[in-house]
């Protein structure tokens, strides 16, 4: 986990993931290293993405979907594991809003407050076009931070 953490902290996204599997596998049913290994390839697949490299952006978010899927397997109430999984399906190519749409409502029955979860719920509804669904999350965001900078 340690030399895991290190190769995340320095960006070595792809290093880190293959660490925090190893630790996955010697520590099973431990929701830390899946997690981790999530976050590495997902914040790898942004960088691939900010590169302009699609493929590679849409590959790591593939494996950050697996790996956050087997953390809800731990741990199914785990909020941002699951708005973090939403998440994977909006920003791949193509995008698969309405899968992101189900996986951020999901989250939100554990609590219906989670700012980050209704933010991203508003995104993909704008993205959607579906302006009906937008008011309403909104209105709810609104209510949780009336500060939120997506307002």
């Amino acid at each position: 986990m340690t030399a895991a953490d290190l190769y995340y902290q320095i960006q070595r996204f792809e290093d880190a993931a293959k660490f925090y599997e190893t630790a996955a596998k010697l520590k099973p049913g431990e929701s830390e290293p899946v997690i981790k290994a999530g976050n590495a390839y997902f914040d790898g697949a942004a960088e691939s993405s900010k590169q302009g490299d699609d493929q590679a952006a849409n590959e790591g978010y593939i494996q950050a979907e697996k790996w956050y899927r087997q953390a809800l397997q731990i741990n199914p109430k785990d909020i941002n594991v699951r708005s973090d999984m939403g998440l994977t399906f909006f920003l791949r190519t193509p995008r698969d809003i309405d899968r992101a749409i189900k996986e951020y409502k999901s989250s939100l029955e554990t609590n219906a407050n989670h700012e980050i979860t209704l933010q991203n719920l508003a995104i993909a509804y704008t993205e959607k076009g579906d302006k009906e669904a937008l008011v309403k999350t909104l209105e709810r965001l609104k209510r949780v931070n009336p500060n939120n900078e997506f307002l």
